[in-house]
């Protein structure tokens, strides 16, 4: 089961989860985190990107020996948020180790009682029990090969919580981001789908993952100027929905509203690509299936950058006979089990 949460939080932050109404003790500021994500799955329910994304959960329980028993039907909402290393080096390092050296938390809340019990139920039956502050955290066994560091307790009746034990014993919430991340967040569209990442707070890090990724593609002249747009950005937001709401907005803020037009005129430059590379093959759609081409084209001429100041935005609605069309394309991906029927 442990083995179960340690594969979940690479499941969450793949396919990208909800933000409790909690707050948090202040954390000093190396250990704050920088990344934020969520998804509310209740809310998801009933689009075909729902089913979408739970056929991708299944395949990835399968590949990492999650327990197959699992349900994520049985969850309504996922929230968490982490701190990252201050190089690459490090972040190899992380890999395999006895603790994980970063902090981290995702808070699971299930549909009732009874899910999240039978949860805990296995834990309570294989984890270590130990009482910090007055409060019941369960360690991996020591057999099990997860960070020592990582624990899990029960918030409530229905919330299950996994994290590292600065973070499940500091308080664990919005109180733990960094001032970047904490701004970010709060300027987000409340969608079911959100994830922010401070991109200030983790500098160090991401320019030097840039400049590595530069130099591995010297010989693709698109990738340099790709890569350096997120260096004149502080914070990155993405966000979906696909029942209320845009489909999808993306956001970031510069140092000045100079940057920020540099950051408009390439993320433009780049979207305007995308449209002319793309525009054929929605022609040539076209012959094929008129309504999903129709929905392919209202992305496409969604894809436009425009900037208020520091703040720099893609938005792109959600196009008429959205749900229709992605259902289409899974059918034609051969992704089946889902109950939606276009």
């Amino acid at each position: 089961m442990y083995r179960y949460f340690s594969a979940t939080l690479l499941a969450v932050v793949a396919c990208l989860l909800m933000c409790p109404d909690c707050l948090a003790q202040s954390m000093p500021n190396e250990k704050q985190a920088e990344v934020a994500f969520q998804i509310d799955m209740e809310r998801m329910r009933g689009t075909p990107m729902y089913d979408m994304m739970s056929s991708n959960i299944e395949q990835l329980q399968a590949q990492s020996g999650m327990s197959a028993d699992f349900d994520w039907n049985d969850v309504n909402r996922v929230f968490g948020a982490m701190s990252l290393p201050e190089s690459v080096a490090e972040f190899e390092e992380m890999q395999g180790g006895d603790v994980l050296n970063l902090d981290m938390f995702v808070r699971v809340q299930f549909v009732d009682s009874a899910a999240a019990e039978e949860m805990m139920a296995e834990i309570r039956e294989k984890g270590v029990e130990t009482d910090i502050g007055g409060k019941t955290f369960y360690r991996p066994p020591a057999e099990d090969d997860v960070p020592e560091n990582l624990m899990v307790t029960m918030i409530d009746d229905k919330t299950v919580e996994m994290g590292t034990e600065d973070y499940l014993t500091g308080g664990t919430g919005p109180g733990l981001f960094a001032a970047g991340l904490a701004t970010a967040w709060d300027s987000m569209p409340e969608d079911a789908i959100r994830i922010a990442v401070d991109i200030d707070s983790a500098r160090s890090l991401i320019d030097e993952a840039i400049d590595m990724a530069k130099q591995q593609a010297e010989g693709a002249p698109m990738v340099g100027p790709i890569m350096d747009l997120a260096k004149k950005a502080n914070d990155m937001r993405l966000s979906m929905d696909f029942k209320d709401g845009n489909l999808l907005t993306f956001g970031a803020t510069s140092v000045d509203e100079e940057t920020a037009e540099d950051l408009r005129s390439g993320l433009d430059g780049l979207l305007g690509v995308a449209k002319f590379s793309s525009g054929q093959a929605v022609k040539t759609l076209r012959e094929q299936d008129e309504q999903l081409a129709n929905v392919l084209s209202q992305i496409l001429d969604a894809l436009t950058a425009t900037r208020d100041g520091d703040q720099v935005q893609v938005v792109i609605p959600r196009p008429d006979g959205f749900e229709e069309a992605l259902g289409k394309l899974m059918m034609m991906s051969g992704m089946g089990g889902s109950d939606f029927q276009p």
